[in-house]
């Protein structure tokens, strides 16, 4: 039961698809059939084709597309005010005796180049309020006196030269384009506002790329900025790690008071032994003449030799948990590299 009531429904529609808009018959020449139809998704040109109609109105009829073509004898035509988003390709291929044509406050987005050719009487072309981003060429014949587009650039672009008479043969036309404040002359609309239009779009594109390098040059001195901040960072961190001992003891390095004299400042300080040199022999005043006279017999010439024991270091540890010494070749060894050893030789502290 549901299938045959759809199946019905269905029959309905496509009867009331192929129902003609109009069932007019007229014996005058002018023929006006505006608001005589709400609601017409195909107009078939054969309704309304009338031989001896020269004036033909179907404006207000919601007309949404024409199948047909227009005949050489009506002269004027009215199809504004409907949703005719596209007309067909020949539709005025026999429209020889057609002078004005009425098409604005349709839907129509382009016509095709040649769509005008065959007019070649047409004084009067109204196209305003539809969304042509241009005009064909084939629209201006020597006989088109009046033209009225919307005040746009890109379709004031198309329009401009063949509006502006200013060659000797150029025929002089009357063309407007319609704004929310009124008509206005389309060639002064277009010298006022559209002389800079084309060159609108380089002038962004440059703009932008300009804007793009800016940020890409911004982006990378960021980065390296944060790659070298991280670089310095780890330094520091590796460098505080070395210089920490574990469990909380200080870590010790012996070395001579040149090498301290030459380290880096601003390292986190370490624990150091550091080699001052040798110890001065006091004096011997407690001597005794004979004494005196004793040693100089001994080394004659010689100053006392200073051993390993008279060496001392400097240390600025306090008290506190036991260092971790490293222990670098001892001051005497430096004088002596004959008693140098590969071997290291470290100390542990007792715990």
């Amino acid at each position: 039961m549901r299938a045959l009531l759809a199946a019905l429904l269905l029959l309905q529609a496509a009867r009331a698809s192929r129902a003609a808009c109009f069932s007019v018959v007229s014996s005058s020449h002018l023929l006006d059939l505006s608001n005589k139809s709400r609601d017409c998704p195909i107009l078939q040109w054969s309704e309304v084709d009338q031989k001896n109609v020269r004036e033909l109105n179907l404006s207000h009829n919601g007309i949404d597309s024409i199948n047909g073509t227009l005949g050489p004898q009506v002269s004027v035509l009215d199809l504004s005010h409907n949703r005719l988003q596209s007309l067909p390709d020949g539709f005025l291929a026999q429209a020889k005796g057609l002078k004005k044509l009425h098409l604005q406050h349709n839907q129509l987005q382009s016509l095709p180049n040649h769509f005008f050719r065959s007019s070649t009487n047409l004084n009067h072309l109204d196209l305003a309020h539809n969304p042509l981003a241009a005009v064909p060429t084939s629209a201006f014949h020597p006989t088109l006196q009046h033209m009225v587009v919307d005040c746009r650039c890109d379709v004031a672009q198309s329009v401009a030269a063949h509006c502006a008479c200013e060659s000797p043969n150029c025929t002089e036309r009357t063309c407007h384009c319609l704004a929310e404040q009124g008509p206005r002359n389309l060639t002064d609309f277009h010298a006022g506002t559209c002389r800079s239009w084309p060159g609108l779009v380089p002038t962004a594109v440059v703009g932008g790329l300009v804007a793009l390098l800016l940020l890409g040059m911004l982006g990378a001195f960021f980065l390296l900025w944060r790659r070298r901040r991280a670089v310095a960072t780890s330094v520091l961190k590796k460098r505080e790690s070395s210089s920490s001992g574990g469990h909380g003891q200080p870590r010790y390095i012996s070395r001579t008071g040149e090498q301290t004299a030459a380290q880096d400042t601003h390292q986190a300080p370490d624990y150091e032994n550091v080699f001052i040199g040798p110890m001065q022999l006091q004096p011997q005043a407690h001597l005794t003449p004979q004494h005196k006279a004793r040693e100089r017999k001994k080394s004659p010439g010689r100053a006392p030799k200073a051993t390993e024991e008279h060496y001392y270091l400097e240390s600025d540890t306090g008290l506190g948990d036991n260092p971790i010494y490293a222990n670098t070749p001892s001051p005497y060894d430096r004088g002596h590299p004959e008693s140098c050893t590969d071997e290291d030789v470290y100390i542990v502290p007792d715990k």
